[in-house]
C-alpha cells in the first residue's frame, strides 16, 4: 500500500507537474500570438522618407558638388510649349511694325511655332536660347539691332498613379524637378514606393526611354531626370506592403480569434 500510495502520490504530482507545464504552455502561445498580431499590424515608415540615403552618391562633404542646378539646366523645346516673345527695336526699318510683347505663343504638335511677321519655324529640339537667336536672327531683316527677348510661359507634364492628385499638370515656371512635379500632385500617397519611381521621356529618335528614380536617396539629386522636361511622364507605383497586408488580412484576423480563444480557455484551466 505504501507503494501503491507512494506510486499515487507520484503519479499525482506527474499530473500536477503536466497540468502546470501545459497552462505555462498555454500561455506562452497566447504572447506569441499576440505578438505576430502586433507585428503585423506595424507597418515600418522608413519608406516613407526622402533623401533619406546616400545610395551610390560621393561622400557627404562632396555630395553637393554633383547636386544638378536649374541654371545648368537648358529646357528643350517640345510640342505644346508655350513661349513669350518681347521685342525692343532701337530703330525700325520704314513701314515696319512694331511687335512689342507677345504672350504664350504654343508650339504645334508638328514642332512648328507661328512667329508673326515670319510665319512657322520648326522650333522642337531647340534650347530658349537657341531660338532666341534664331528669331533675332529673322527680325534683324526687318528691325535694326533689335532687343529679342524669348521666354518660356508653360509646358506640360504629366504624373501618374500613387499620388493624392494625378494627372496632366501645367508647369508656368522655366524648370521643375521631380520633387516640385511630386508637389504639384499633392504629394505620394503613405502607400507609394519611393524607391522606384519611373519616369517615361521622348529621346531624339522619337522613341520613349524609361528612367527609374528612388527617391530615399541623396543620389537621386544628380540624376539626368531629376529635372524634367516637356510631356514627361512620372510613374509612382504602390508599395508592395499594402498588397502583403490586403491579401493576409483575414489570417490576421483567424490569429485574432485564436488568441481570445486561448486567453478565454486559460481562465477555465485551475
Amino acid at each position: 500500500m505504501y507503494f501503491q500510495s507512494g506510486f499515487f502520490r507520484l503519479d499525482g504530482c506527474a499530473y500536477i507537474c503536466s497540468h502546470e507545464m501545459n497552462k505555462h504552455n498555454l500561455k506562452l502561445l497566447v504572447y506569441i500570438f499576440f505578438a505576430l498580431c502586433v507585428l503585423a499590424s506595424c507597418v515600418s515608415k522608413r519608406n516613407y522618407y526622402y533623401l533619406n540615403k546616400s545610395g551610390d552618391a560621393p561622400a557627404k562633404d562632396s555630395i553637393y558638388n554633383n547636386i544638378k542646378t536649374s541654371v545648368a539646366f537648358e529646357h528643350i523645346l517640345d510640342f505644346n510649349d508655350q513661349v513669350t516673345i518681347a521685342l525692343e527695336p532701337n530703330q525700325y526699318q520704314l513701314g515696319a511694325t512694331r511687335l512689342g510683347t507677345i504672350s504664350n505663343l504654343k508650339v504645334g504638335l508638328d514642332g512648328n511655332l507661328s512667329i508673326p511677321f515670319v510665319g512657322k519655324v520648326k522650333v522642337d529640339g531647340m534650347t530658349i536660347s537657341q531660338l532666341n537667336d534664331t528669331i533675332y536672327s529673322l527680325y534683324s531683316r526687318v528691325y535694326l539691332n533689335p532687343s529679342v527677348n524669348v521666354q518660356l510661359s508653360a509646358f506640360n507634364i504629366s504624373v501618374l498613379g500613387d499620388v493624392r492628385m494625378p494627372g496632366l499638370k501645367l508647369v508656368t515656371v522655366s524648370t521643375i524637378n521631380i520633387f516640385e512635379a511630386i508637389g504639384m500632385a499633392s504629394d505620394l500617397n503613405d502607400e507609394a514606393n519611393r524607391r522606384i519611381v519611373k519616369v517615361l521621356r521622348k529621346n531624339k529618335d522619337g522613341k520613349t526611354d524609361m528612367y527609374e528614380l528612388d527617391l530615399t536617396t541623396i543620389s537621386v539629386l544628380s540624376s539626368d531626370v531629376f529635372y524634367l522636361k516637356s510631356n514627361d511622364i512620372v510613374i509612382v507605383q504602390q508599395y508592395n506592403y499594402k498588397r502583403y497586408l490586403n491579401k493576409t488580412q483575414q489570417f490576421y484576423g483567424v490569429l485574432g480569434a485564436i488568441n481570445i480563444a486561448l486567453t478565454i480557455s486559460l481562465r477555465f484551466i485551475k
